[in-house]
């Protein structure tokens, strides 16, 4: 009852701050601390259990968490973090915190909250590592009960086994494990590879004193010699300390004497180091796939930016794009109104595409057949941007070839753009329907016919005073 009335009396503190006038008078991190203290949540808790998750950062089953005030303020030791407690109230803590890096921003919070005799914590992070959720995103559940001032039952791990006085050539494993269990009233102390049965324990002090080899305890035989141990621990704030006392009688068959000796013992209760977070972080979190927002820096490789209506998602020079396939042959059936079949990469492919690669659905220009053009989606729907056979510049052209239609007349279907005297200025693999101009024509943008080249002649600076004219050779 005074436990509850201690809640109720800083329940009705809080309430009163709240309606108070004065805003002078905050509820403070003292009333705060006192509030979880009356109502048993702060101290050390051990994890009773815990939903299953590879999130390194959550404890796990056996460990503990403590809520300890320090330096003014309530932290919140949770598996491999320690976070500030960002409100309090009456039976119930909110611990948060944030870390940003370049490839991860991870943000967690957790709740503590006492119902009843019941002890709960849930668990979630806004978990981002690169551009998608990482392993602690998840929520988990985690129960806990209070730790007993007294309760040597646990593992722990043995940071030091040094030998005091007497000579041996025995050890006691440092780094080894330390088990203390229970059954009924009785204990046990598997301390390394030495299985103590006959222990008592001093549940005033905090002690226990175990015994293997001796009078009063089981017959052991360590190769073939008869050994004995006498051990006393003392349990205090999750360390064992202590003493073993251990003796040979006589040389083992290895070679090993221990003619009486004293090691002092220490074993710690397994705790991870904590990593401390800020309480917030400078940065919004990173866009991240899987939210099922589709956000500006997100490409359709992510789901929330789904290609619609037959779109596939494909490479273009700024990234993964949403695009419909197309043919030149069926342009008019798979691209809509104001679109054309081309490539994406004009960059790479400037003029006539390359019939051997992917082509997709583009934005059309509304240039027509005839006007000089530099790249592909220049031109209108059902043209080219084309480069004729020793032509000087390019010009809007239909394709041709194979199930598309026969060039008109004054137009043939010519192969890739050449420069005079033969040698390629640009990689068309896609032939088109090209003019064809004679002796004295203008080639320009049209190519000469056969027997004739073009030639440019300037005058002054600039291709503005040039002609271009197809010769004799």
């Amino acid at each position: 009852m005074r436990v509850l009335n201690i809640v109720a009396a800083l329940s009705s503190l809080v309430l009163a701050s709240a309606c108070s006038d004065s805003a002078n008078e905050p509820i403070t991190v003292e009333d705060q601390w006192a509030a979880l203290t009356a109502c048993g949540m702060t101290g050390q808790f051990a994890v009773d259990s815990v939903t299953a998750s590879s999130c390194g950062s959550w404890p796990v089953q056996n460990e503990q968490i403590e809520v300890a005030l320090l330096d003014g303020a309530i932290q919140l030791r949770f598996g491999a973090l320690t976070l500030p407690v960002a409100s309090g109230t009456g039976c119930a803590l909110t611990a948060s915190g944030c870390e940003a890096t370049d490839n991860h921003y991870f943000a967690p919070t957790i709740s503590f909250a006492k119902t009843g005799d019941v002890l709960a914590l849930s668990a979630s992070a806004n978990d981002i590592r690169g551009t998608v959720y990482g392993e602690c995103h998840k929520p988990i559940e985690v129960r806990v009960s209070t730790v007993a001032a007294c309760n040597p039952v646990g593992k722990y791990k043995i940071t030091n086994a040094m030998l005091t006085s007497g000579t041996c050539d025995l050890t006691w494993g440092q780094g080894d494990d330390v088990e203390i269990s229970k059954s009924g009233d009785a204990y046990e102390i598997k301390w390394g590879s030495a299985d103590f049965r006959h222990v008592t324990f001093d549940a005033s002090s905090c002690k226990l004193h175990a015994e293997k080899g001796t009078a009063n305890s089981e017959f052991w035989s360590f190769n073939g010699a008869l050994r004995s141990a006498t051990l006393d621990l003392t349990l205090n704030a999750g360390t064992l300390q202590g003493t073993v006392a251990d003796q040979l009688m006589g040389t083992s068959m290895t070679g090993q004497t221990c003619a009486g000796a004293t090691f002092a013992l220490t074993a710690k209760h397994p705790q991870r180091e904590a990593h401390t977070l800020l309480p917030a972080c400078a940065s919004a979190p990173p866009d991240v796939c899987g939210d099922a927002v589709c956000a500006a820096s997100e490409n359709c490789d992510c789901a929330d930016c789904a290609c619609q209506n037959g779109a596939t998602c494909t490479s273009a020079p700024s990234g993964r794009v949403c695009a419909t396939a197309c043919t030149l042959v069926t342009e008019a059936v798979d691209c809509a109104n104001g679109q054309k079949c081309g490539s994406l990469d004009e960059q790479r492919y400037p003029l006539s595409v390359p019939t051997t690669q992917p082509l997709d659905c583009i934005v059309s220009g509304g240039k027509t057949i005839g006007q000089p053009c530099a790249l592909n989606s220049e031109c209108s729907a059902g043209l080219l941007c084309h480069l004729a056979v020793g032509a000087w510049a390019a010009e809007c052209a239909p394709p041709c070839g194979a199930e598309l239609p026969a060039c008109g007349a004054g137009r043939v279907c010519g192969p890739l753009g050449q420069s005079p005297g033969g040698i390629a200025m640009v990689f068309e693999r896609q032939y088109a329907c090209e003019r064809e101009v004679g002796l004295g024509g203008d080639c320009h943008y049209a190519g000469c016919d056969e027997g004739h080249y073009c030639r440019k002649t300037c005058f002054g600076a600039g291709d503005t005073n040039c002609t271009y004219a197809c010769i004799t050779p």
